[in-house]
C-alpha cells in the first residue's frame, strides 16, 4: 500500500539483484582472465607475437588497382582472390623489451586479397545473396565492413608474413563493441584451449581508412607449431567423426585436410577414421565415453564447453544443423543428415585428436 513492496516482491527483487551480481561477477572474472592472456604464449618457435600484441594498433594498408578493386566489390560472394600489395606498419616491434613504435612500413608484394565469411557472415551482409555474385542493383550490401583474408603465398609459394602464410582481418560487423572476438579467444587460451591469436588493427585500402578490424591468426602449419610444438600431424577442418555413414570412409576426412594436402594419404587419416567407425558402431553411452577418453585430448574439449557456456558461444562444434529434411525412400525413412562447423581437429604425431575452437565473432 502507498507504494510499499510486499514480502514476495522484496524477495523477488533480492533474488534479481543476486542473479545480476553473480552475472556481473562471472563476466568480470571472464574478461579479466581474457585480458590477462591476450598476449598469448606459445610452445613452438614464434616470430609473429608483435602482430598480435595489444600494446598499440598496427596498420594494414591494402594496395590494389582500381579495376581489381571494382571487380572485388561486385563479386564479394565469390570469395575469389585479386592480386595486390600490403603495406604493414608494426607499432609493436620489440626492442630491448620496450616498444619502439613504427619502424617504417613493411611492403609485401603480389599477395592475394579476398573477402571471406561464406554463409556464416558474408551472405548476411547482402539483401539478396542467393544466386548473386556480389553487389548489384538487385543485391545491396548491408554491412559497411566485410571480413578479409590475405594470402601471402597465393602467387608465391615462399611468400610469408612474420612466418605465416595467411592472416584474417575480421570486420566484426555483428559486434558493436568490437571486443567480443579477441576477448573470447583470450579466455579460451587462458583455459588451455588452442585457438588463434587475435588483436585489433587499423585497415586502409589504397590509403583510405576502412575502420577497426580484428587481425586473427590463420589456423595452419605455423599455428600447429606454436600450439603443439609440432606440425607434422594432420589438420582437419569441420570433419566430425561418426556424424554420418560418409564418416566411415577415408575420403570424408581427406576432403577436410588443411595442411600437407598433397602428401596426405589414406594411411595418414587411419587413426581418426578408426575412431569414427568405432563411434558409429557403439551401442551405449559408456562405450562412447571410453572411446572418447582413449582417442581425444579430453581436457581441451571440456574446457571448450565450459568457456562456450560462459560466453554463449553457441555456434560451435556441439551444435548440429540439419542438411536436409527427413524423406521417405520406399518403405524406409532415412534420418536427416546433419553438420556442425567452426572447429578444427588436429591429429597429432601421437595419434591423439585435439579440438581447436574457431570463429568466436558471433
Amino acid at each position: 500500500e502507498g507504494g510499499s513492496l510486499s514480502a514476495d516482491q522484496k524477495r523477488e527483487g533480492e533474488e534479481g539483484r543476486d542473479y545480476g551480481m553473480r552475472r556481473v561477477f562471472v563476466l568480470g572474472m571472464a574478461l579479466g582472465l581474457a585480458m590477462a592472456t591476450l598476449a598469448s604464449c606459445s610452445r613452438g618457435r614464434d616470430v609473429s607475437g608483435s602482430v598480435f600484441s595489444h600494446g598499440a594498433l598496427n596498420e594494414f594498408n591494402l594496395q590494389v588497382t582500381p579495376s581489381d578493386l571494382d571487380w572485388l566489390n561486385h563479386h564479394e560472394l565469390e570469395e575469389r582472390y585479386i592480386p595486390g600489395n600490403v603495406s604493414f606498419v608494426n607499432f609493436n616491434r620489440p626492442s630491448g623489451g620496450t616498444l619502439t613504435g613504427a619502424v617504417g612500413a613493411e611492403l609485401y608484394k603480389n599477395v592475394g586479397i579476398r573477402y571471406k565469411g561464406s554463409k556464416g557472415s558474408l551472405e548476411f551482409c547482402f539483401s539478396n545473396a542467393t544466386g548473386n555474385a556480389g553487389s548489384n542493383k538487385y543485391n545491396k550490401r548491408l554491412c559497411k565492413k566485410l571480413s578479409l583474408k590475405i594470402s601471402f603465398d597465393k602467387y608465391d609459394d615462399e611468400g610469408r608474413f612474420y612466418d605465416m602464410k595467411k592472416i584474417n582481418l575480421h570486420g566484426m560487423m555483428n559486434d558493436p563493441s568490437m571486443m567480443r572476438e579477441c576477448l573470447a579467444y583470450g579466455l579460451y587460451r587462458r583455459m588451455g584451449v588452442p585457438v588463434p591469436r587475435c588483436a585489433h588493427a587499423k585497415v586502409f585500402v589504397n590509403g583510405e581508412y576502412q575502420g577497426l578490424y580484428a587481425a586473427v591468426e590463420y589456423v595452419g602449419s605455423r599455428f600447429l607449431e606454436h600450439n603443439f610444438g609440432e606440425k607434422e600431424g594432420v589438420l582437419f577442418k569441420e570433419k566430425w567423426p561418426g556424424i554420418s555413414e560418409e564418416a566411415n570412409e577415408a575420403e570424408y576426412f581427406l576432403a577436410g585436410v588443411r595442411n600437407r594436402k598433397s602428401k596426405t594419404t589414406k594411411k595418414d587419416v587411419k587413426p581418426i577414421l578408426k575412431f569414427s567407425q568405432k563411434i558409429w558402431d557403439a551401442q551405449d553411452p559408456e562405450e562412447v565415453g571410453k572411446l572418447f577418453q582413449k582417442h581425444w585430448n579430453t581436457d581441451t574439449v571440456l574446457n571448450t564447453l565450459v568457456v562456450a557456456s560462459v560466453i554463449d558461444d553457441w555456434d560451435s562444434f556441439f551444435t548440429f544443423f540439419p542438411k536436409d529434411p527427413n524423406r521417405e525412400v520406399g518403405w524406409a525413412r532415412k534420418p536427416p543428415k546433419r553438420f556442425n562447423h567452426n572447429f578444427y581437429i588436429y591429429q597429432d604425431m601421437g595419434e591423439m585428436l585435439n579440438l581447436i575452437q574457431w570463429d568466436t565473432g558471433k
